[in-house]
């Protein structure tokens, strides 16, 4: 099996996509022609494999080289298809869409890659070798795709190297992403994002852009209820048990269903004010095997065990808040879809 060089069904896909008035585009499409082709129609899609069955005309070492200058140019290939998709009407971003925030990491095998260090891996439970991503994610219904990659690197990494200047901390790149795509035309009015961005910067940049979200609060801090001054543990042990009510929360995208035990406190936050807090208490809960959600779970000096989510959309209720975080969870699967799509588990 061979590749048609003159595939136009795959051409005018990625003519689609991708500005083709830049120099050397069409090498840079009859590059991406052949991945695209390999991808799909071999399990084992790797370059050598690729170029094997699928290449016409250049030889290994070009075919590779064409790879090499493709890569310095996905950046800005990446944006050409985006701000494409934003011109289209059944793919551009709305209203009612969700922007989801993430930090992935992409396992390596050696530290002397740019670029690559030692990360915390909490789903391993252990320090890895990997690369950082803070990615970001678009959901709404059937269209959902990833919006933006952006490397992060340890200063320690960087020194190293030279480069302490380039050093720039997590949630100064999760801003700047913030700004970026939530200040565009048709931006979704919801973001959603684990402890770790839960910061008061952060937060008072997407009020200051009228956009509503939905996290969970890790940090220890204290809020104000009812005139008093507590820390959020602290408060849900005077919650009194009867008052936590079962809920359904329901995953908009799967449709599968959960029972969650919760109660409700609007509470007031120093220098970000007011927000929502459902407290789930899952004391009874029966804890699976790597369970993402046992990770967040709290336990208090009595024992009882809780877990936070909070809003700073006052109207909603828990079912709904939950349900709408919930979709977080669409960030995981595009990990995992490209991993098994991609083939890119295997790439270190």
């Amino acid at each position: 099996m061979k590749f048609i060089e003159n595939n136009e069904l795959l051409k005018s896909f990625i003519r689609k996509f991708i500005n083709s008035t830049r120099d050397k585009s069409d090498i840079v499409i009859k590059t991406i022609m052949a991945l695209m082709a390999g991808t799909i129609l071999l399990s084992q899609p790797s370059p050598n494999a690729i170029h094997h069955e699928l290449v016409t005309g250049d030889g290994k070492a070009t075919f590779y080289r064409d790879i090499h200058d493709l890569a310095t140019d996905i950046p800005t290939l990446y944006n050409d298809a985006f701000v494409a998709m934003q011109g289209d009407s059944k793919l551009a971003m709305r209203k009612d869409g969700v922007l989801v925030i993430d930090e992935h990491l992409i396992e390596h095998s050696s530290t002397d890659i740019e670029g690559v260090a030692y990360y915390y891996s909490p789903s391993e439970e252990k320090h890895i070798i990997a690369m950082s991503m803070i990615t970001m994610h678009y959901y709404r219904g059937s269209v959902e795709y990833p919006v933006a990659f952006e490397l992060y690197r340890r200063l320690a990494e960087l020194k190293k190297r030279g480069k302490e200047e380039d050093y720039e901390a997590k949630n100064e790149i999760v801003r700047a992403l913030i700004r970026e795509f939530f200040t565009r035309k048709g931006a979704p009015s919801l973001a959603l994002f684990d402890s770790f961005f839960m910061t008061k910067e952060n937060v008072l940049l997407l009020k200051a852009l009228h956009v509503n979200y939905i996290s969970r609060p890790k940090r220890p801090w204290t809020c104000s209820y009812k005139h008093k001054k507590y820390s959020l543990e602290e408060l849900f042990e005077t919650i009194p048990v009867k008052e936590f009510k079962n809920v359904t929360v329901r995953n908009p995208k799967s449709g599968k269903e959960k029972e969650q035990l919760t109660a409700v406190r609007d509470v007031y936050f120093p220098r970000i004010g007011t927000h929502r807090v459902v407290f789930v208490d899952c004391t009874k809960e029966t804890v699976e095997k790597n369970d993402k959600e046992a990770a967040e779970t709290k336990t208090t000096a009595s024992g009882r065990k809780f877990r936070l989510f909070v809003t700073n959309v006052l109207t909603w209720d828990a079912a709904t808040i939950l349900s709408k975080y919930s979709l977080r969870w669409t960030i995981e699967t595009s990990y995992r879809d490209m991993n098994q799509n991609l083939s890119l588990s295997g790439c270190k």
